[in-house]
């Protein structure tokens, strides 16, 4: 090819620094090689956070969440998030903490926990003879300090007793797992 009086050599592929970014073009004018190699570089900063989740705050982990919900929405810096995640499906940290303090309290109602955290909870029919409908659920132990009201011995039995009765019926934890991110999406 000449473009005026300069040949020009064709090559399958040119990788072109365009505004601190590089841009893979192909000679067909497709995308799928720099689709894959953005996915690439995602996957690779989604797993330096995930290595790097032990160490950081909860607070840095959710800004960092609200920071990547907001560049794929491609929304600006300052709009909030909850009807992000909500759109998207997608629970939000405390969503995720209490998801997993209700499975756990799931466990402990089906007698499937190992010893030592069984013997954390205590079902309500062990404390009172009174026919409620939590009589089986974990009883909620009375706090001494607000630091206690924080623990997850305290803040699960408080989570399951406040859930709705078809999702304590589930048969299998894959159900109610299901049912609950399900609700627990709608309710943000």
């Amino acid at each position: 090819m000449k473009l005026g009086a300069h040949h020009i050599t064709s090559v399958s592929s040119v990788k072109v620094l365009c505004i601190y970014i590089y841009i893979y073009i192909y000679d067909g004018l497709e995308w799928t090689e720099h689709i894959n190699h953005v996915v690439k570089r995602i996957s690779s900063g989604s797993y330096s956070i995930h290595s790097a989740r032990r160490f950081l705050s909860t607070d840095n982990l959710r800004l960092i969440k609200k920071r990547c919900i907001r560049n794929v929405c491609n929304v600006s810096y300052n709009e909030h998030t909850s009807p992000l995640f909500s759109k998207l499906a997608i629970p939000n940290l405390e969503d995720i903490y209490k998801l997993l303090l209700r499975k756990l309290m799931y466990f402990c109602v089906h007698d499937k926990l190992l010893t030592p955290l069984s013997t954390m909870f205590s079902a309500n029919a062990e404390i009172h003879d009174h026919k409620t409908r939590q009589r089986l659920g974990p009883h909620v132990q009375k706090r001494q300090t607000s630091k206690i009201a924080k623990t997850f011995i305290h803040q699960g039995p408080k989570l399951w007793s406040n859930l709705a009765s078809e999702l304590i019926l589930k048969n299998s934890i894959k159900s109610f797992t299901n049912c609950l991110k399900k609700h627990l999406i709608t309710q943000s």
